[in-house]
Protein backbone atom coordinates (compact mmCIF):
# COMPACT_ATOMS: atom_id res chain seq x y z
CA UNK A 1 0.00 0.00 0.00
CA UNK A 2 2.71 2.37 1.03
CA UNK A 3 4.66 1.60 -2.19
CA UNK A 4 1.33 2.71 -4.42
CA UNK A 5 1.78 5.91 -2.77
CA UNK A 6 5.02 6.87 -3.76
CA UNK A 7 4.45 6.62 -7.21
CA UNK A 8 1.40 8.67 -7.23
CA UNK A 9 3.51 11.33 -5.12
CA UNK A 10 6.40 10.78 -7.90
CA UNK A 11 3.76 11.47 -10.51
CA UNK A 12 2.68 14.45 -8.74
CA UNK A 13 6.24 16.01 -8.74
CA UNK A 14 6.77 15.24 -12.05
CA UNK A 15 3.90 16.97 -13.44
CA UNK A 16 4.62 20.27 -11.24
CA UNK A 17 7.90 19.89 -12.69
CA UNK A 18 6.53 20.00 -16.65
CA UNK A 19 4.27 23.37 -15.50
CA UNK A 20 7.34 24.85 -13.88
CA UNK A 21 9.37 24.10 -17.32
CA UNK A 22 6.52 25.16 -19.69
CA UNK A 23 6.58 28.46 -18.10
CA UNK A 24 10.30 29.44 -18.23
CA UNK A 25 9.15 30.12 -22.81
CA UNK A 26 6.91 32.80 -21.57
CA UNK A 27 8.05 35.96 -22.80
CA UNK A 28 6.74 39.43 -22.19
CA UNK A 29 5.72 40.78 -25.48
CA UNK A 30 4.24 44.31 -26.71
CA UNK A 31 2.69 45.15 -30.40
CA UNK A 32 1.74 48.02 -31.34
CA UNK A 33 0.20 48.26 -34.99
CA UNK A 34 0.50 51.52 -37.57
CA UNK A 35 -1.45 52.29 -40.89
CA UNK A 36 0.49 54.03 -43.60
CA UNK A 37 -1.99 55.48 -46.39
CA UNK A 38 -1.02 56.54 -49.27
CA UNK A 39 -2.56 58.36 -52.58
CA UNK A 40 -1.33 59.68 -55.27
CA UNK A 41 -1.06 63.13 -56.38
CA UNK A 42 -4.08 64.50 -58.90
CA UNK A 43 -2.37 67.02 -61.70
CA UNK A 44 -5.50 68.48 -63.73
CA UNK A 45 -5.80 71.94 -65.92
CA UNK A 46 -8.67 72.53 -67.60
CA UNK A 47 -8.56 75.08 -70.21
CA UNK A 48 -11.44 76.74 -72.10
CA UNK A 49 -11.40 79.17 -75.26
CA UNK A 50 -13.42 82.53 -73.69
CA UNK A 51 -15.88 83.34 -77.12
CA UNK A 52 -17.10 86.10 -75.34
CA UNK A 53 -13.97 88.39 -75.20
CA UNK A 54 -12.52 88.15 -78.67
CA UNK A 55 -11.28 90.86 -80.33
CA UNK A 56 -11.44 90.78 -84.17
CA UNK A 57 -8.95 93.57 -85.97
CA UNK A 58 -8.49 95.27 -89.67
CA UNK A 59 -6.61 97.41 -91.43
CA UNK A 60 -8.39 100.47 -92.91
CA UNK A 61 -7.46 103.79 -94.73
CA UNK A 62 -8.07 105.42 -91.51
CA UNK A 63 -5.26 103.15 -90.11
CA UNK A 64 -2.75 102.12 -92.58
CA UNK A 65 -0.35 101.14 -90.29
CA UNK A 66 -2.17 99.46 -87.28
CA UNK A 67 -4.88 96.89 -87.89
CA UNK A 68 -7.76 98.52 -86.41
CA UNK A 69 -10.33 97.04 -83.68
CA UNK A 70 -13.45 95.91 -84.74
CA UNK A 71 -15.25 96.59 -81.78
CA UNK A 72 -16.77 94.47 -78.84
CA UNK A 73 -18.85 91.65 -79.90
CA UNK A 74 -17.71 91.65 -83.38
CA UNK A 75 -16.88 88.67 -85.19
CA UNK A 76 -16.00 89.65 -88.87
CA UNK A 77 -13.16 91.58 -90.57
CA UNK A 78 -13.60 94.21 -92.36
CA UNK A 79 -13.49 92.40 -96.01
CA UNK A 80 -16.28 89.91 -94.54
CA UNK A 81 -14.02 87.17 -93.08
CA UNK A 82 -15.51 85.63 -90.19
CA UNK A 83 -14.70 83.92 -86.69
CA UNK A 84 -16.89 81.25 -85.76
CA UNK A 85 -16.36 79.81 -82.15
CA UNK A 86 -18.08 76.52 -81.23
CA UNK A 87 -16.50 75.39 -77.53
CA UNK A 88 -12.66 75.03 -77.52
CA UNK A 89 -12.79 75.02 -81.96
CA UNK A 90 -12.65 78.58 -83.59
CA UNK A 91 -12.87 78.78 -87.41
CA UNK A 92 -11.49 81.83 -89.26
CA UNK A 93 -12.47 82.30 -92.84
CA UNK A 94 -11.60 84.57 -95.24
CA UNK A 95 -9.02 86.44 -93.64
CA UNK A 96 -7.02 88.89 -95.78
CA UNK A 97 -3.82 90.15 -95.29
CA UNK A 98 -3.98 92.29 -92.27
CA UNK A 99 -6.49 90.91 -90.67
CA UNK A 100 -5.98 89.46 -86.81
CA UNK A 101 -7.46 87.78 -83.79
CA UNK A 102 -7.18 87.78 -80.33
CA UNK A 103 -8.83 85.29 -77.63
CA UNK A 104 -8.20 84.14 -74.83
CA UNK A 105 -7.56 81.18 -72.60
CA UNK A 106 -9.03 80.32 -69.43
CA UNK A 107 -7.00 77.96 -67.43
CA UNK A 108 -8.36 76.42 -63.98
CA UNK A 109 -5.50 74.10 -61.79
CA UNK A 110 -7.44 71.52 -59.80
CA UNK A 111 -4.06 70.18 -58.94
CA UNK A 112 -3.75 69.12 -55.29
CA UNK A 113 0.70 69.31 -56.22
CA UNK A 114 2.59 71.90 -57.52
CA UNK A 115 2.40 71.74 -61.36
CA UNK A 116 4.64 73.05 -64.58
CA UNK A 117 2.30 74.32 -67.19
CA UNK A 118 2.56 76.00 -70.73
CA UNK A 119 0.73 76.67 -73.82
CA UNK A 120 2.02 75.61 -77.17
CA UNK A 121 0.85 74.90 -80.56
CA UNK A 122 1.23 72.83 -83.98
CA UNK A 123 0.37 74.21 -87.10
CA UNK A 124 -0.26 72.35 -90.22
CA UNK A 125 -0.50 73.46 -94.40
CA UNK A 126 2.02 76.27 -96.48
CA UNK A 127 -0.58 79.32 -95.20
CA UNK A 128 0.75 78.29 -91.62
CA UNK A 129 4.24 78.86 -92.85
CA UNK A 130 3.17 82.78 -92.61
CA UNK A 131 0.66 83.21 -89.85
CA UNK A 132 1.92 85.30 -86.90
CA UNK A 133 0.76 83.43 -83.66
CA UNK A 134 1.48 84.49 -80.19
CA UNK A 135 0.40 84.29 -76.48
CA UNK A 136 1.56 85.75 -73.61
CA UNK A 137 -0.20 85.99 -70.01
CA UNK A 138 -2.89 88.34 -69.32
CA UNK A 139 -1.39 89.14 -66.14
CA UNK A 140 2.29 89.04 -66.92
CA UNK A 141 3.08 89.42 -70.55
CA UNK A 142 7.14 88.91 -69.97
CA UNK A 143 5.96 85.36 -69.40
CA UNK A 144 5.77 83.87 -73.46
CA UNK A 145 4.27 81.03 -74.71
CA UNK A 146 6.30 78.36 -74.93
CA UNK A 147 7.93 78.75 -71.16
CA UNK A 148 7.27 76.09 -68.76
CA UNK A 149 6.63 77.46 -65.58
CA UNK A 150 5.28 76.47 -61.81
CA UNK A 151 1.57 76.72 -60.51
CA UNK A 152 1.72 76.02 -56.82
CA UNK A 153 -1.42 75.09 -54.75
CA UNK A 154 -1.49 78.43 -52.48
CA UNK A 155 -1.83 80.33 -56.24
CA UNK A 156 -4.74 81.52 -57.41
CA UNK A 157 -6.49 78.63 -59.34
CA UNK A 158 -7.09 80.56 -62.09
CA UNK A 159 -4.84 82.74 -64.66
CA UNK A 160 -5.42 83.57 -68.77
CA UNK A 161 -3.95 83.28 -71.58
CA UNK A 162 -4.37 85.74 -75.07
CA UNK A 163 -3.66 84.13 -77.99
CA UNK A 164 -2.63 86.42 -80.87
CA UNK A 165 -3.27 85.04 -84.79
CA UNK A 166 -2.70 87.70 -87.45
CA UNK A 167 -2.37 86.83 -91.40
CA UNK A 168 0.51 89.78 -91.85
CA UNK A 169 0.00 92.70 -94.29
CA UNK A 170 3.04 91.93 -96.51
CA UNK A 171 1.58 88.56 -97.62
CA UNK A 172 1.25 88.02 -101.43
CA UNK A 173 -1.06 86.85 -104.10
CA UNK A 174 0.44 83.14 -103.98
CA UNK A 175 -1.13 82.36 -100.29
CA UNK A 176 -4.91 83.17 -101.45
CA UNK A 177 -7.39 79.69 -101.30
CA UNK A 178 -4.76 78.23 -98.68
CA UNK A 179 -5.65 76.82 -95.27
CA UNK A 180 -4.44 76.11 -92.12
CA UNK A 181 -4.86 74.07 -89.02
CA UNK A 182 -3.35 75.38 -85.37
CA UNK A 183 -3.50 73.15 -82.51
CA UNK A 184 -3.12 74.69 -79.25
CA UNK A 185 -2.42 72.66 -76.18
CA UNK A 186 -2.50 73.52 -72.65
CA UNK A 187 0.42 71.16 -71.13
CA UNK A 188 0.91 70.70 -67.23
CA UNK A 189 3.09 68.34 -65.47
CA UNK A 190 4.56 67.17 -62.11
CA UNK A 191 6.58 70.50 -60.67
CA UNK A 192 9.54 68.24 -60.37
CA UNK A 193 9.42 66.97 -63.80
CA UNK A 194 12.53 66.93 -65.70
CA UNK A 195 11.55 68.04 -69.78
CA UNK A 196 13.40 69.54 -72.63
CA UNK A 197 10.19 71.60 -73.68
CA UNK A 198 8.89 68.74 -75.85
CA UNK A 199 9.00 65.37 -73.93
CA UNK A 200 8.51 65.03 -69.97
CA UNK A 201 10.87 63.01 -69.03
CA UNK A 202 10.77 60.67 -65.57
CA UNK A 203 12.83 61.25 -62.35
CA UNK A 204 13.73 57.21 -62.97
CA UNK A 205 15.70 57.04 -66.26
CA UNK A 206 14.30 53.39 -66.54
CA UNK A 207 10.73 54.01 -65.95
CA UNK A 208 8.04 54.83 -69.57
CA UNK A 209 7.69 57.79 -70.70
CA UNK A 210 3.79 58.86 -71.67
CA UNK A 211 3.53 60.89 -75.15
Amino acid sequence: MKKKVLLSSLATIALCLSLIAGSTFALFTSNTEMNVAVSSATVKLVATVDAANAKLYSYSAATPDTPEYMGDGVKTFTNGGEAIFNGNAITINRMTPGDKIEFDINMENSSDVTIQYRVAWTTESDLADVLVVSAVEKDNASRTLNDWAAWATDEIAEKTVTVTLELPAWVGNEYQTKSATIYVSVEAVQGNAIHNNTLVEPQNPGAPVNP
